[in-house]
């Protein structure tokens, strides 16, 4: 049975509450002793995440709500060195590419929270109530129901619940029309050999061989920021099983010898786009990153993700480009690649239970709805895809959304995609006259395996 503190408001206001006032019993001091939470993001949309902490303060005002934003490329160094003081927030945002990096440093999510409700009843004698609850927590199960599959099979490990997403975020192909226009390329490709045309006559040199203008940014990896995610969504395409361990799929699949292996397919189709001999050719390493030359609006094409079109908003505005459905190689069975971000609780948090609830709060089904429609993310529950499809901005990144696959959950995502740059700097340089070329490229392959099972 739920037990209700009472207080009168004429001898304890709420700033008093926690430091002694009279009136209340020390049970109901304890419930809302003043909690301060630090809740740090990157990428994440402060504003919202505000209008959610105000929110939850009005019926928990014993609770601060910080939220601070760092660079994604200082936040490691940042929280490490946080926890070596003694000052690391409460809350984070971790990338579910990097959740096994920091799960040591994270707490499971709990089956049941303890917080306390604070308000003032009406009329003449008005008093402030404390009313303490238990809050359950999502389950497994719960989870399994009501979010999409990719979120289900990351965020649980071992059966242990480590953080939930507010949005998800998916590919597509974005086009610059004008420049197929230009190309005389009339409609939208709807499929790889449609797109590779498309690329082929949109692709200008200048006299001396130079690229003036790309069909798209693609075989190479230091400068395509999603080259790691487009290869993983080709060789997805290609039948090759990619999960957990995808890796070592590829890897044992891989024989010596056999050109027409879907990895070594894969691979070439990928990297024929940076070769100056094929007749593909439309990208070098010595072009801006692929969203700049697309921002510029000096590529046809690029792969990208909803949240890409608020980086172009801000660099281009005026860029007259609109957002199609990936090419897929079955189109009865779309494949996607899929990138979000879980808020998961510190374990050095002496306020665990209220830095879980304002988790389970944010995360409620009305909040995500409201996060996803601020930054025009997609879901990641399940009752909420079919409204989202009536958005025709977003019809494109849904293609492929319930079985969109990260299938890197190893200890280091640096480590694998450095690695996966060093195999495709390797993919594009000629063979030399001394080995055979499909003995080259399984040793280059098998060489990437080894790396990055290191790194699981």
């Amino acid at each position: 049975m739920k037990t209700t503190y009472t207080l009168i408001a004429v001898l304890c206001t709420i700033p008093l509450v926690g430091f002694g006032c009279r009136g209340i019993s020390r049970t109901a001091q304890e419930a809302i002793r003043p909690v301060s939470i630090e809740y740090w993001v990157t990428t994440e949309d402060v504003s919202t995440l505000q209008q959610f902490a105000n929110e939850y303060q009005q019926f928990r005002p014993y609770v601060q709500i910080a939220i601070r934003q760092i660079r994604a490329d200082e936040f490691a160094d940042t929280f490490v060195n946080a926890l070596a003081d003694d000052v690391a927030p409460d809350i984070i945002s971790v990338p579910i590419r990097e959740l096994p990096s920091y799960q040591s440093r994270l707490s499971a999510m709990p089956s049941t929270v303890q917080v306390a409700n604070v308000y003032t009843t009406g009329g003449l004698s008005s008093e402030t109530v404390v009313e303490p609850v238990i809050n359950a927590m999502p389950t497994p199960q719960t989870i399994s129901r009501t979010f999409i599959r990719p979120v289900e099979e990351q965020v649980i490990i071992a059966n242990r619940v480590y953080g939930l997403p507010l949005a998800v975020d998916t590919m597509a192909l974005f086009v610059n029309r004008d420049i197929l226009d230009a190309s005389g390329v009339p409609e939208l490709p709807e499929d790889w050999d449609s797109f590779t045309e498309a690329v082929k006559e949109s692709t200008k040199f200048s006299a001396n061989g130079n690229i003036t203008q790309s069909g798209v940014a693609l075989g190479t990896a230091d400068n395509i920021e999603n080259a790691f995610d487009i290869l993983s969504l080709l060789w997805l395409q290609n039948g090759l099983p990619l999960d957990t361990f995808g890796v070592r799929s590829i890897g044992l699949q891989t024989q010596r010898g056999v050109p027409d292996h879907p990895t070594l397919q894969t691979l070439r189709f990928y990297t024929d786009f940076a070769k100056a001999d094929r007749d593909v050719y439309t990208w070098n390493e010595s072009l801006s990153p692929a969203i700049d030359e697309f921002a510029r609006g000096r590529s046809a094409f690029y792969f990208g993700f909803a949240s890409d079109k608020a980086v172009l908003s801000a660099r281009a505005p005026q860029l007259n480009y609109e957002v199609i459905a990936l090419p897929q190689l079955d189109p009865t069975n779309p494949r996607n690649v899929i990138n979000f971000s879980v808020q998961a609780v510190v374990a050095k948090s002496p306020d665990q239970d209220v830095a879980w609830d304002f988790v389970r709060y944010i995360t409620q089904a009305q909040n995500i709805e409201r996060y996803t429609a601020a930054t025009n993310l997609i879901t990641p529950l399940r009752s909420q895809v079919a409204v989202q499809s009536e958005n025709t901005e977003l019809v494109p990144f849904l293609q492929g959304l319930l079985t969109a696959t990260n299938w890197y959950q190893g200890r280091s995502p640096e480590a694998a995609e450095r690695a996966l740059s060093s195999l495709l700097r390797q993919f594009v340089a000629p063979y030399s006259e001394d080995i055979e070329p499909n003995e080259r490229d399984a040793a280059i392959v098998e060489t990437f395996i080894r790396t990055v099972e290191q790194s699981l």
